[in-house]
């Protein structure tokens, strides 16, 4: 009898244990992140809440296999983080995997109040996406960096803080020096590198040379009406290049996509929209702005 009563505390503890959720430490006072699962949508899915003062706030939610995998994990094979919480606590960064690129690397970046109020893209991309963050003149920034497992690192964002926008955007590998506020950049990527150089961030934010600069923009584009058709791949391949594919409509005008690839001169946007990925015409898009 005391033996199936202690299973069934084991059994119940797990449960409740289970209803919990994963619980992440943030460096800010009484700020934590818990991953909870979703069953009704499938054992895939998580959702994802900020706690503030032991209240939760849900920010999002995500497919394990399309989503936020890379939380739970504490962050990609490096030890980076997947997340990101400003000095001030005002802004939490977060990554989803899109579904394209390398071995799937592909990610995008969003970022919420703690009370998941307002939640707005950030940069997407169809490669790995690593954030730290960075400092300078008393104001505070969000390094993004750019790999695959192809290639290693292939560039990087600066972005600020306080507006969201994108300040540099280069290709290259930029790693952090000895000294603070130095950082060593070398053109190219890891397996074919170029002549490296020290530079410091105001260098960095100013965008000098020797840096090789990449478009900004766009970042993300809005629908010009209801039911915009999304092509959707059955593979990882971006822009329409895969010869499998569903199609999905974004249902309402002015809808917000994150732009994962231009796609040169094919006519389409590879886009990520609420978990989906695929390519969207060039036409049916606009407002191709930071926010």
């Amino acid at each position: 009898m005391k033996g199936l009563t202690l299973l069934l505390f084991l059994f119940a503890a797990a449960v409740a244990g289970e209803a919990r959720g994963q619980e992440i430490p943030t460096a800010k006072k009484g700020v934590s992140l818990r991953l909870k699962p979703l069953p009704e949508a499938g054992e895939s899915f998580r959702r994802l809440f900020a706690v503030v003062e032991g209240k939760e706030y849900l920010i999002d939610r995500f497919s394990l296999h399309w989503g936020i995998g890379r939380l739970e994990g504490y962050g990609d094979v490096s030890g980076t983080p997947a997340w990101h919480l400003d000095p001030e606590g005002k802004h939490l960064y977060y990554t989803v995997l899109t579904g394209c690129g390398y071995e799937n690397d592909g990610m995008a970046i969003f970022r919420s109040d703690l009370f998941g109020t307002r939640i707005e893209p950030v940069v997407g991309s169809c490669n790995n996406l690593a954030m730290e963050g960075l400092a300078g003149g008393g104001k505070p920034y969000l390094l993004v960096r750019e790999w695959n497992s192809g290639l290693g690192n292939t560039g990087f964002w600066i972005f600020d803080v306080a507006s969201g926008k994108p300040l540099v955007h280069a290709g290259g590998i930029l790693e952090r020096g000895a000294v603070p506020g130095k950082f060593r950049y070398c053109p190219g990527h890891e397996e074919e590198k170029g002549p490296c150089s020290d530079i410091d961030l105001e260098a960095l934010l100013q965008r000098k040379t020797p840096l090789r600069l990449l478009p900004r923009f766009p970042l993300t584009a809005r629908t010009v009406q209801d039911e915009v058709p999304l092509r959707i791949p059955e593979g990882s391949l971006p822009c329409g290049l895969e010869p499998g594919f569903r199609s999905e409509k974004i249902p309402h005008k002015g809808s917000q996509v994150v732009i994962l690839d231009t796609c040169k001169d094919r006519g389409v946007y590879e886009v990520y929209f609420r978990g989906l990925r695929g390519t969207v015409s060039k036409n049916q898009l606009q407002g191709f702005q930071v926010k």
